[in-house]
This record gives C-alpha cells, structure tokens and sequence, in this order.
C-alpha cells in the first residue's frame, strides 16, 4: 500500500512542475528570434555594409566592409559613398556628377540625390551635370 501512495504523489507532482513550467513558457514574452549569422566571420567581426566605390579610372563598384570601418574608409576615399551603387537608380538613369579624377580627367558617375549636396562639398572640383556627359567647365 505504501508503495502505490508513493507512485501517486511522484506523478501529481511531476504533473504539476510540469503544468507550471508549460504555465510559465506560455506567459512570457516571446523573444524575437536573433539572425544567425551566416559564418563564423560574420559572428565574430560583426555586420558588412555595402559602400559604392569608385576606381582610379572612374568606375564605380559596391564593397562589403565591416560597420566599423566605413567612417575611416569614407574619410580616405572621398569619391565612395555608403549604399549600393544601384541602389535608389531609376530605370536609365544618366550620370549626375562628374568626379575630377585628375587635373584635366572627369569621370561621370551616379550619385543618389539625397547624398548629392555632401558628396559635392566633400569632392573638390567635381560638378553636376545633366546631360550625363562631362564637359570641361570654363
């Protein structure tokens, strides 16, 4: 006798720890899920950000650099801006700027409208055109 009441009491309170932790899990805020990252590099050195950079001969390319160093690599290169190169560029868009590459070289180049004014101010010599084509200012 005494072990069947041992048995019943192990199972009403391992029925009831379990109705309490189900109580519990099911009260609680449910927490948003956390990305993983998508490699090891990601997880230990943080998030990339994409950058528009533009080359020595004018073209522009997007780059992956950590969030951590766009601030430095914009202060070095004055030509890139943060975003895709694309991103924001209507549908046969026309160059909007040109970069003075060189003493007598312009470069056309698109630039969103919303970083036009600091991008001009922050790139000495460059200038808006509307034509897409670069003609030397007199």
């Amino acid at each position: 006798m005494r072990g069947r009441a041992s048995r019943s009491a192990t199972t009403v309170a391992v029925a009831v720890v379990a109705l309490c932790w189900c109580a519990a899990a099911f009260s609680a805020e449910p927490r948003p899920a956390k990305p993983a990252p998508s490699n090891s590099a990601a997880a230990q050195y943080g998030r990339k950000v994409a950058v528009c950079a533009v080359t020595a001969t004018g073209k522009q390319h997007t780059i992956r650099i950590n969030s951590t160093a766009v601030p430095p690599y914009l202060a070095t290169h004055p030509k890139a801006h943060e975003g895709t190169c694309t991103a924001g560029k209507p549908r046969n868009a026309k160059a909007n700027v040109c970069i003075k590459l060189t003493r007598t070289r312009y470069a056309p180049v698109w630039i969103p409208t919303r970083l036009l004014k600091a991008y001009l101010h922050r790139n000495a010599g460059s200038f808006r055109t509307k034509t897409g084509k670069c003609v030397r200012r007199r």
